[in-house]
């Protein structure tokens, strides 16, 4: 779905800065009929996360930090990129703060934890920069289960790293992600490993911007 597609269904937009007339520098946060939660961030997030990305790159090349670095057919500093993107639309729509240190352990498997109708929450994104028929959540099952800890929610996001435009597409508990009937083999035929898979269409809803 291209950006004009979007701009005509029927949503409520919050500009966070609607005063300036240079779109580049203003993020804009839109929720759409179906729930999806658009973020369109400025050139300074995007600025952010390639910084951010480059930092992280370069401790898993080092060596300094040893957890898996799944990048599939992209580079390393571009998984990062697109991560970081969907970190900072979090920020943006739920006020979360990204976490930007660097360690041995990488994150851990969570990428923050937020407050949702008086429940905190602890979740980890998954981000994808695919948009066509059959998207989904996907979590890889080795990469899950060797965790001592685990988040309370998955989220589901779509970027695009080039325009830094994310879709925050919907969540899902992680005791209902991690069922055997969501067990796939990875839809990418240069990936042997199997997935936690769920569909977009079966997550709940994303909730309601509360950074507004």
């Amino acid at each position: 779905m291209n950006l004009a597609e979007i701009g005509q269904q029927s949503a409520t937009n919050w500009s966070t800065d609607t005063d300036s007339d240079d779109d580049s520098d203003s993020d804009s946060v839109t929720v759409r009929s179906d729930g999806t939660i658009e973020v369109e961030l400025d050139d300074t997030d995007v600025d952010r996360a390639e910084n951010l990305a480059r930092q992280r790159n370069q401790s898993y090349q080092s060596g300094a930090t040893t957890d898996d670095n799944w990048a599939g057919s992209k580079s390393g500093g571009d998984i990062h990129v697109q991560g970081l993107l969907a970190e900072l639309a979090m920020e943006e729509v739920y006020g979360v703060p990204v976490d930007e240190s660097i360690s041995a352990a990488g994150d851990g498997g969570l990428d923050g934890e937020l407050e949702i109708d008086g429940e905190t929450l602890t979740y980890d994104i998954k981000s994808s920069d695919y948009d066509g028929p059959g998207q989904s959540l996907m979590a890889k099952k080795e990469n899950v289960e060797k965790r001592s800890s685990h988040p309370d929610v998955y989220v589901r996001a779509y970027v695009d790293v080039d325009t830094g435009y994310v879709e925050i597409n919907g969540w899902i508990r992680y005791e209902d992600l991690v069922d055997e009937s969501n067990i796939k083999e990875s839809p990418a035929s240069w990936l042997d490993h199997l997935n936690y898979d769920v569909s977009v269409r079966d997550l709940n809803e994303p909730w309601s911007p509360t950074n507004r």
